[in-house]
């Protein structure tokens, strides 16, 4: 009987006893990755990979290793999450022992052994001083003095040496990484805008050309998506993509652009049963100022999606408001959003909730974006109204 197929190993060079593995070892990371920016492309790079193995007989694995990897990617880039599972994962390290191999024996183990019979200094002539296992077994030279032996055992390590050059090529290396992303010094970094186009957080912003991308050619990402969701929103705004809320359930990341626009890197879907099993909450920021918001969330509609999404409005002060979202009716602001209502939140406090209990269809978890409205300026000026 052929062994199973190990998608792990095949895919993503992870052994069987390196499994399951951890969300850094998924992504291909050194543990405890700390770069956003680097953890972003090493999912987006894993996720591109598995996407191209879609095609063969193993079409189930790719979308189980694409939740997988989605979920990590989530997990590490939320400080939050990240935080909680590092301590976990700190946990579980074994702990390693240093074991010196040129210990000396205890003096305990010599006084027990009994006395052996003294060696002839002719059959030692051959050895280097320190002597040992491995050279005892290296036959002596055959040509020149006996003594050529023990003048290479003296030779100088060359360790110090070959460390010296490891540190200078990695010096080299991250001049030239920092020379290629400043643009070799001499021009000031361009802004990419909403160049990547329909998968930006906000809509109409995100189709203007932000000047020359001076990224590397061939990197499957979306170069500084949270900037783009931030500039596509009204000023003052709070921007909030799915990776900053806390989903409960078994959801579905989708990153398949053809659907429709959406906010950040992808977006959530459940499994359109309705059970209310799953739900994701938006937290309004610590610092968000107190005052009137309107709420306005974004979704990729269509045919299978639910009529009658619940969304529930915690505005801090103890109320709390319910309503109905139907997520078949396409999105009016900029294609990709759709406001829900005006509601006063406390200053830090609230949050906005998605659930899927008695839904009709399938629910989507994109972003929710809280714009602020008439809020009176801090020194006396006029105030601006939402757009």
């Amino acid at each position: 009987m052929a062994d199973a197929f190990d998608p792990y190993h095949k895919w993503l060079s992870i052994p069987p006893r390196e499994q399951p593995p951890n969300h850094y070892r998924l992504l291909g990371l050194d543990l405890f990755e700390s770069d956003a920016e680097v953890i972003d492309l090493a999912a987006n790079r894993q996720m591109a990979f598995v996407k191209s193995c879609a095609s063969g007989p193993h079409f189930a694995l790719t979308q189980k290793l694409l939740n997988e990897i989605a979920a990590a990617r989530l997990c590490l880039l939320s400080p939050d999450r990240k935080l909680k599972y590092d301590d976990e994962l700190r946990k579980r390290q074994p702990v390693t022992r240093v074991v010196r191999r040129d210990a000396t024996p205890r003096s305990t183990s010599a006084r027990a052994s009994p006395a052996k019979a003294p060696v002839p200094q002719a059959a030692l002539a051959g050895l280097p001083p320190s002597g040992g296992l491995a050279a005892a077994i290296v036959p002596p030279t055959s040509k020149g003095p006996r003594t050529s032996s023990l003048a290479s055992s003296r030779r100088t390590s060359p360790w110090p040496a070959v460390l010296a050059l490891s540190l200078f090529a990695m010096v080299v290396g991250a001049v030239v990484v920092l020379v290629s992303l400043t643009g070799g010094g001499t021009t000031p970094p361009q802004n990419n805008g909403g160049g990547s186009g329909e998968n930006a957080g906000g809509g109409g912003a995100s189709g203007k050309s932000g000047g020359k991308n001076n990224r590397q050619p061939g990197v499957v990402r979306q170069p500084d998506w949270r900037k783009q969701m931030e500039k596509a929103a009204p000023p003052d705004s709070v921007v909030l993509d799915n990776i900053d809320s806390s989903p409960v359930g078994n959801w579905t990341s989708v990153t398949d652009k053809s659907a429709g626009k959406f906010s950040g890197f992808d977006y959530l879907v459940d499994d359109g049963t309705g059970s209310g099993q799953f739900f994701a909450r938006f937290d309004m920021p610590a610092g968000a100022p107190q005052g009137k918001y309107e709420v306005r969330l974004s979704y990729v509609a269509g045919d299978d999606r639910a009529t009658n999404v619940p969304v529930l409005i915690d505005t801090g002060s103890g109320s709390r408001q319910q309503l109905s979202v139907n997520q078949r009716e396409a999105p009016l602001i900029d294609g990709q959003f759709k406001a829900i209502g005006e509601f006063h939140f406390l200053k830090g406090a609230g949050s906005v909730t998605i659930h899927t209990q008695g839904a009709d269809g399938t629910v989507v978890v994109d972003s929710v974006v809280f714009v602020p409205v008439d809020r009176p300026p801090p020194e006396g000026g006029a105030s601006s109204k939402t757009p």
